[in-house]
């Protein structure tokens, strides 16, 4: 199976000019990836010439921009479910708390944390932690409006 990596858009240099190739071998994805993004909107300075040319600067934003759009922030008390690609709740019946051998950091012990999609079914909801965590996820989901809550 081939492993799959983020582009590295740390590497672009900002004042450089790439055409679609150099952009491809300087992020570590294939031309097609890049040829890709130039259609999913990636500025470039002439769209009728061949090769592209692509700024540096814009590249880099265009990169950026589209990892920040893929991010999905989760609040204590939800998991994120593949299925639904978004944050959601499980029904309070349905967490499942199993405290691991494994020690994080100094003193405090991993803590799995299952539940179930209330959209979907999707039953393979994880968030991995540690005791504490576990603790303030647990106080917010025995909050008597838990359940009643939208997602």
């Amino acid at each position: 199976m081939v492993k799959r990596s983020r582009p590295k858009y740390n590497r672009i240099r900002d004042a450089k000019i790439y055409t679609s190739e150099e952009l491809a071998k300087t992020i570590g994805v294939h031309l097609q990836t890049v040829l890709g993004y130039i259609r999913k909107g990636m500025p470039v300075i002439n769209p009728q010439s061949r090769p592209y040319l692509i700024k540096g600067v814009d590249a880099k934003k265009f990169l950026i921009q589209q990892s920040k759009s893929r991010k999905c922030t989760i609040k204590i008390g939800e998991f994120y479910c593949l299925r639904c690609k978004k944050a959601v709740k499980s029904s309070v019946s349905n967490i499942i708390f199993e405290e691991k051998n494994r020690i994080l950091g100094k003193n405090a012990k991993k803590v799995d944390i299952k539940g179930v999609c209330k959209k979907c079914g999707y039953d393979k909801l994880r968030i991995f932690s540690s005791e504490k965590k576990a603790e303030e996820f647990l106080e917010v989901i025995t909050h008597p409006n838990y359940d009643q809550e939208e997602i």
